[in-house]
């Protein structure tokens, strides 16, 4: 490629010192004039058509639409603690609050979830790494390399994908939803964050086999991509889906979470 870009670029000053020689030839013939700037031109034109424009390597990372967490204003954690990276376990979960398929309503949810974990159960900030809604974006929660704050076993060494949502929806996680969560995966591996060989987590033992997890990777599976483990938290968390789910629903109606409404819809 590199040979055929200099070649061409050759014989494009080639063919310029030859017309510009030929016109100081026939300078006396006012038919055949070609002053400095359009030759400059010319050059210019002629290089740009001969280069051709090639496309780097594919990546996950680029085809992913994040949002960052100024975007769905998010408070500042308390403190952070690094990830041990490369990790191999990836948990799958709900947010446990309403369904949403726009940026205003997914970033209310979030911020509502944030507010809950900090102030209502003593986290330091939102559990989850990232979180995924239906209009396809990606929430930047605690990102890559940042701890996260759910299960005490596991909160350095895994990631946490939250789907917004809850076990309570009759349909689950939508299909375009569970892909993107394999290209946030595959993004991950891409930056060597995340290990090839996974073990896909359900983190809650009542949904052990039906949940969230299980359902990415029968995704996985019946797409045929690249391939992983799925295995249960058999031990429950100190934070039931109960607990997450009611605390939610109360902090839903508060006078904080109207004026948020009212501001952004």
């Amino acid at each position: 490629m590199k040979h055929n870009i200099v070649n061409d670029l050759l014989l494009t000053l080639l063919l310029v010192i030859r017309l510009d020689y030929s016109a100081a030839e026939s300078s006396d013939d006012d038919s055949f004039d070609i002053d400095s700037s359009d030759q400059q031109a010319y050059l210019e034109t002629t290089i740009r058509t001969s280069i051709k424009t090639t496309r780097g390597p594919f990546s996950y990372c680029n085809v992913l639409q994040f949002v960052n967490r100024s975007s769905w204003e998010a408070d500042v954690p308390d403190y952070e603690f690094p990830m041990m990276v490369p990790v191999d376990k990836i948990f799958i979960d709900y947010t446990y609050s309403e369904r949403c398929s726009s940026l205003y309503l997914c970033s209310f949810n979030l911020k509502s979830t944030q507010e809950y974990h900090k102030k209502q159960i003593g986290l330091f900030d939102i559990a989850y790494n990232f979180m995924i809604g239906d209009d396809s974006k990606v929430y930047i929660g605690r990102d890559f390399m940042v701890a996260r704050a759910f299960d005490d076993d596991y909160n350095n060494n895994s990631l946490l994908i939250g789907i917004i949502g809850d076990y309570e929806n009759p349909y689950g996680p939508l299909p375009r939803s569970l892909d993107i969560i394999y290209k946030l995966i595959r993004c991950g591996q891409e930056k060597g964050i995340i290990t090839d060989n996974i073990t896909i987590y359900e983190p809650v033992p009542d949904y052990c086999q039906k949940g969230p997890g299980k359902k990415l990777y029968n995704f996985m599976i019946l797409n045929r991509l690249r391939p992983a483990s799925y295995r249960c938290l058999n031990s429950y968390r100190k934070f039931s889906p109960e607990i997450l789910r009611d605390g939610f629903n109360i902090l839903k109606y508060n006078k904080y979470t109207e004026s948020y409404l009212n501001n952004r819809l």
